[in-house]
């Protein structure tokens, strides 16, 4: 929507403002081509839009062709409450607010959203932070299930935020692996945009499953709601429901069902929840605690015999089975570490 405002001055009669000739160049809805990139989709209309912008909750082909087929697609548009995604409150039980415009009696004029994004209606649902009665600096937390992304920089997060008030703090989108774990930050965004609605993405981590964190941050005053609407995310993110070891076993994981390693590890068989790298398997060094890398491995270690290997050299030098005191060097052995190895 474009809004022409104007005010009149009271120094001078000369103030005049005139508007004439107003012409929309350039946004329509996309012409149509008759193919399109292999990036992109091609809508029944027949024009092109980038395969990022399918099943977001937003009609940019102008038939929702790009908003059909979306049963690989994971989202929320609140119409119906928080669909997977779940508040964290902090001390002060701040928290994201799940109403329609048309129910909030503390909107005020210069601040929040008057219509939802997904209808463009009073009566449509989001969620927002409400700063009416909060403190400067308090934050509120929505968290997403534990995921998973199947390859790099192809998970995305997307969604529609609305900042306007002249008294805007801050939205921020966290990933963490431990509910008590470290929180990287993806994205940030501070102050007043203007009264519309924005899509953004945001690329997430690809190796090991995590959970996403929107927080809002309380700004200066009132007038500083924060909208949240139409939350999706890319089909290389996936759900996940296994167990994230990464920096700190001692953390809290953020589900406690089948151990989880990344692609090139092991689990330790009797050691919940340690991997260690395919490659320290059966290498006669225990890298386990439980030592079981180094079981069924089918492998040698000279202790007892030559476990059926035979020396078929030719010449002078031979290969001899032998306790380590009896050579000169190194003088102990690799599997007990000892001389009488």
């Amino acid at each position: 929507q474009v809004k022409f405002t104007a005010s009149h001055g009271f120094q001078s009669m000369e103030g005049d403002i005139a508007l004439d000739d107003i012409e929309f160049a350039h946004c329509g809805l996309p012409e149509p081509k008759l193919s399109c990139s292999t990036n992109e989709l091609q809508c029944q209309r027949g024009s092109c839009v980038s395969l990022d912008r399918l099943c977001d909750f937003s009609d940019d082909c102008g038939d929702q062709t790009d908003e059909k087929h979306c049963e690989h697609y994971m989202g929320c548009d609140f119409e119906n409450g928080l669909c997977n995604w779940e508040q964290e409150v902090d001390e002060d039980d701040l928290s994201w607010t799940h109403n329609s415009p048309s129910n909030i009696f503390n909107l005020l004029p210069d601040t929040g959203s008057k219509r939802d994004h997904t209808w463009n209606l009073d009566t449509g649902f989001y969620v927002y932070l409400d700063t009416s009665f909060s403190k400067e600096g308090r934050k509120a937390w929505l968290k997403s299930p534990a995921l998973y992304a199947s390859s790099e920089n192809a998970c995305k997060l997307r969604f529609f935020y609305h900042m306007h008030g002249k008294n805007i703090g801050s939205l921020k989108v966290y990933t963490r692996v431990f509910n008590d774990g470290t929180l990287m930050e993806r994205w940030t965004r501070s102050g007043e945009v203007g009264n519309y609605f924005v899509r953004t993405e945001v690329i997430l981590p690809a190796g090991q499953p995590f959970q996403v964190i929107i927080e809002g941050v309380v700004g200066n005053g009132l007038l500083g709601f924060i909208v949240l609407d139409d939350i999706s995310f890319t089909p290389d993110c996936h759900m996940f429901d296994g167990f994230a070891v990464t920096e700190s076993l001692q953390s809290a994981p953020l589900f406690l069902t089948t151990p989880f390693c990344l692609q090139g590890e092991a689990l330790c068989k009797n050691s919940s929840n340690i991997c260690i790298s395919e490659d320290k398997i059966c290498d006669f060094v225990g890298d386990c605690p439980d030592g079981s890398d180094e079981t069924h491995c089918g492998t040698c270690s000279f202790e007892t015999s030559a476990c059926g290997w035979n020396d078929v050299s030719r010449g002078h030098y031979k290969w001899r089975l032998e306790m380590a005191n009896i050579s000169a060097t190194p003088g102990i052995d690799h599997t007990l570490g000892t001389s009488y190895g």
